[in-house]
């Protein structure tokens, strides 16, 4: 009975090996949610029981809206019991959504095992900016105005936020940094300002270039009428116009020997768009004479209205623009009695003589008309009215006696 009993155990401790059989098992870990675009990493845990596995495979499965740049299925061989090998994929979200992830284990003669993983995907960050408080159109010297900008998030992830402010040269920034970085959560709103100090005159700019991680919002520009610039006096560069201005043909305005120009009809304030003034253009003679043009409420700058010319020697205006006339101008000949102004010595200073014209011709004619009236009135006093001799019919004048 014994023998029997022994052989069993004996058989049972030879032959149970060959009959044993291995088994896999897998796990993933755990998703934390994405923004769309970016990426994860999912790794499956795969392990041998029972006997060893040989040709292990494990393999992914993705829905559309993810992709992954790695193997879809990777080799494992052949694992041990008790063994444990681990696989994994970069995953990144395409499209925003809630997916299911599917992997899979493989080898000979187990059973397939399947674990499956959930990602959330967010929709992207989308960043809009508008003014709450734009800056004033028009600012006085030295005063203040305030640039604010709100920024939303309407979008479903985070994003940065970007943002340079540049004026122009006429305004400084008195509060507020001209650079700003700053994050903005989904569904999240806030407001940066800016003040900016009147330093310049005419027209000057404050621009805003804005960017985020997640969209680009148009940039943002604003106009600012300053004061206009000031008028200098008579030691500044552009004189102002002689007291008793000539005007010279072709409308040029100058006095004798001197340069100077029209007044402007203003010199500082707003102006209407579409007026235009005479100025001072700030150079001698006749090219002092310039022109502006309001546009935006500002004087443009002065545009030269005449160009030099040769000097005229009598005609007391500073031709060629050198800031002297006539006799007091370099181009023009000192000697006495030259009538030729062919060239830049030879310009005439004594007048040529007056040649007999019209006016002359009837002055004299006048006198001669008086001289024969009082000689003929002379001539009748000295007469007699006396009758005609018989058979004829006609008038006599004769002298009278002494």
């Amino acid at each position: 009975m014994r023998f029997i009993w022994l052989t069993s155990l004996a058989f049972v401790l030879l032959v149970a090996p060959v009959f044993a059989t291995g088994s896999l098992s897998i796990s993933l870990n755990s998703l934390d949610a994405i923004n769309a675009g970016d990426s994860t990493s999912l790794v499956a845990t795969v392990s041998a029981s029972g006997d060893s596995v040989s040709n292990v495979q494990v393999s992914i499965s993705l829905p559309s809206g993810l992709t992954t740049s790695d193997s879809t299925t990777q080799t494992a061989g052949t694992l041990s019991a008790g063994q444990s090998t681990t696989k994994s994929w970069t995953i990144t979200g395409n499209s925003a959504g809630t997916y299911t992830i599917t992997v899979t284990t493989t080898g000979t003669s187990v059973t397939t095992q399947t674990a499956n993983a959930t990602l959330t995907v967010n929709s992207p960050g989308f960043v809009t900016v508008s003014a709450q408080q734009s800056p004033a159109s028009t600012l006085a010297a030295s005063a203040i105005t305030t640039l604010q900008l709100l920024y939303a998030n309407t979008g479903g992830s985070s994003t940065t936020v970007s943002t340079t402010i540049t004026p122009s040269s006429g305004l400084t920034v008195s509060s507020g940094s001209a650079t700003q970085s700053f994050d903005l959560n989904a569904g999240q709103s806030t407001s940066i300002s800016w003040t900016f100090s009147m330093t310049g005159t005419g027209t000057q700019t404050i621009s805003a270039a804005i960017s985020s991680t997640a969209n680009n919002p148009d940039d943002l520009s604003y106009s600012i009428t300053g004061p206009a610039a000031a008028v200098p006096d008579n030691g500044g560069t552009n004189p102002l116009p002689p007291a008793n201005p000539t005007t010279a043909p072709g409308g040029e305005t100058n006095s004798p020997g001197s340069s100077g120009s029209s007044p402007p009809l203003e010199e500082t304030g707003l102006c209407t768009t579409g007026e235009t003034q005479v100025c001072r253009t700030g150079k001698e003679g006749i090219c002092s004479i310039g022109t502006q043009t309001c546009s935006n409420e500002t004087w443009s700058a002065c545009v030269q209205k005449n160009q030099p010319r040769t000097e005229d020697c009598f005609n007391t205006i500073d031709d060629d623009c050198d800031g002297a006339a006539d006799a007091n101008d370099s181009d023009c000949d000192t000697t006495p009695g030259r009538t030729d102004d062919t060239g830049p010595s030879a310009d005439l200073i004594t007048p040529p003589p007056s040649e007999p014209g019209f006016p002359i011709e009837v002055a004299l004619g006048g006198l001669a008309l008086i001289v024969l009236v009082g000689a003929g009135y002379l001539y009748y006093k000295n007469q007699k009215l006396i009758k005609p001799p018989q058979g004829k019919n006609r008038m006599v004048l004769k002298s009278k006696p002494e």
